[in-house]
């Protein structure tokens, strides 16, 4: 009797434990995001070209490429296209960042009936994918595995001018509301300062480069993010555009000179075309009359 009581005892016991696993392993978050579909696949265009791709990274991040280097999508047209990686200013206006964009340009396609490389042969990357990026999506993981903690999505800020008026407010992932912005470490420009609900402003006083961390925290803990703002001391797209405008005078005056200089060789204008017979026929008259 005594010994049917323990058979009972161990036989639950392991039956809880069994049951406890299964149960952890279906609602565990996963420590790592599943990899991509591996292998070669073939996309049939609508031209009837093909385009070989390969999928990469993971659920958090991932990104296709073809068989000569190219960073490639979808279009809307269901082709696959030739992409670019979102530029970092991109980052500082969306809360989403599309991490690539399509354009119009398309693959050059295999013709029908071309076997696919296999997967070692695929050539690299001719794109590498910018540091600003590899960090966002970072961070998305970080954020995905415990969405109660904050996870900074600001990766990079724009640069400011100095003597002109700066504002940016640091965003975090959607998590436990509400949260509190400080300067963890180093400090920010001149003339600015950020409140408590991480909006960065000011008007900058000096010219240079800031580096500085910032830490967002709320109940459940906190995060950091190393970020710099570039104070120059005049609007560098201004500058650019009156360079543009005045290059763009230099090569019309330019074309005006040139197209004047045709005009009076045309009809003789231009003053007279003296041959050396010519100069030598007038020396011989001059020698006679003397």
């Amino acid at each position: 009797m005594k010994n049917n009581l323990y058979l009972r005892y161990f036989t639950g016991l392991i039956m809880l434990t069994i049951f406890s696993t299964i149960i952890l392993n279906l609602f565990a978050l996963p420590s790592e995001g599943v990899p991509a579909y591996p292998g070669v696949q073939t996309h049939v265009q609508k031209d009837g070209t093909l385009v070989f791709i390969q999928l990469h990274g993971d659920e958090f991040f991932n990104y296709i490429s073809d068989s000569d280097g190219n960073l490639v999508t979808y279009g809307e047209d269901g082709d696959i296209c030739i992409a670019q990686w979102a530029k970092e200013s991109d980052f500082w206006e969306n809360e989403r960042p599309a991490l690539y964009v399509a354009t119009n340009e398309k693959p050059t396609g295999a013709r029908p009936g071309t076997n696919p490389p296999k997967e070692d042969d695929m050539p690299a990357l001719k794109l590498p994918i910018p540091k600003y990026i590899s960090e966002y999506a970072s961070k998305r993981r970080i954020w995905f595995m415990n969405q109660s903690l904050p996870a900074i999505n600001t990766i990079s800020l724009p640069k400011g001018v100095k003597g002109t008026y700066y504002s940016k407010t640091l965003r975090t992932f959607e998590t436990i509301a509400p949260i509190s912005w400080t300067i963890d470490s180093g400090s920010l420009p001149d003339g600015l300062s950020m409140n408590d609900v991480g909006n960065i402003s000011g008007t900058p006083e000096l010219a240079d480069t800031f580096n500085f961390t910032v830490k967002a925290t709320n109940t459940e803990g906190f995060d950091t993010q190393n970020l710099s703002i570039i104070v120059t001391p005049y609007d560098e797209e201004d500058e650019q555009g009156e360079e543009d405008e005045q290059k763009e005078k230099d090569d019309l005056k330019k074309k005006d000179g040139q197209d004047e200089k045709d005009i009076q060789q045309a009809d003789g204008s231009g003053g007279c075309n003296v041959t050396p017979g010519v100069v030598l026929i007038m020396l011989s008259t001059l020698l006679l009359l003397l």
